[in-house]
């Protein structure tokens, strides 16, 4: 069986149009089992400089390629996760990537009234090194060109506003001194004369005592210690004398 030189040439130009239209678009196959999960970690803060305790947030991820890969979870190509003091501090987000190529996602933090507290974008790159993938994340915050981030900071300025606490001091009582008017003789009795006293001198109804000098010894013992010491030095002095006297012979 002959095939005509025309009929190859079709057949060549239906091959190279198939490639033309699908190599672009496809990306490498790799085993099942040649999968890589991405874990972006969450960590939120509760009270001044962090979030709103009383609130509940949303962190919305939403794919920049409806083909990119999704966590688990998500509904019509977004991801919602809950955020809220009764939730917990720690959130992450999983991704899996099982072929090579790059990926773009937007990153929302809000609250529930739709009021956005801060935006990011997150670059994913998946690379085939061998048959084995390696991934590559970037995260920028605000816009895609914006500055680089290794996480993501939830800060809501909107807080409660503190309630003063009320202090109470006490107040000091005036003191009260008792003011004592003498009584006038009493109707009935007899006037009983007092004499007074001037200063310097002793009534003869006290008895004169000795001045106390804050020593409880009695002066008679430290009059005896003297003299025997005078005693002692006397005897001391006379045997020195006899014992120059004797060297002197």
């Amino acid at each position: 069986m002959t095939i005509s030189r025309k009929r190859i040439l079709t057949i060549w130009a239906i091959i190279c149009a198939m490639l033309v239209l699908f190599l672009p678009g496809s990306r490498p196959v790799l085993a099942d089992d040649a999968s890589l999960v991405m874990t972006l970690p969450v960590h939120a803060e509760f009270g001044s400089g962090g979030l709103n305790a009383s609130k509940t947030y949303q962190l919305i991820l939403t794919p920049e390629d409806a083909d990119n890969p999704m966590p688990a979870g998500s509904e019509s190509g977004i991801y919602t996760a809950e955020i809220s003091r009764e939730a917990g501090t720690d959130y992450e987000v999983r991704i899996g990537f099982s072929g090579v190529g790059e990926y773009w996602y937007q990153l929302t933090a809000q609250d529930k009234t739709g009021r956005e507290i801060g935006t990011w974008f997150l670059h994913v790159t998946v690379q085939n090194l061998n048959g084995n993938l390696s991934l590559v994340t970037t995260l920028h915050d605000k816009t895609r060109t914006g500055d680089k981030t290794d996480s993501l900071t939830l800060v809501d300025t909107d807080q409660p506003t503190p309630t003063p606490t009320a202090v109470v001091t006490n107040s000091p009582v005036p003191s009260r001194t008792a003011t004592v008017t003498p009584a006038g003789p009493t109707p009935g009795m007899q006037k009983t004369n007092t004499k007074t006293t001037a200063p310097g001198r002793s009534s003869s109804a006290v008895k004169a005592s000795s001045v106390k000098t804050g020593d409880p010894n009695h002066p008679l013992m430290w009059k005896i210690t003297f003299a025997v010491s005078a005693a002692v030095l006397v005897l001391f002095l006379v045997l020195i004398v006899r014992e120059r006297r004797r060297q002197d012979e």
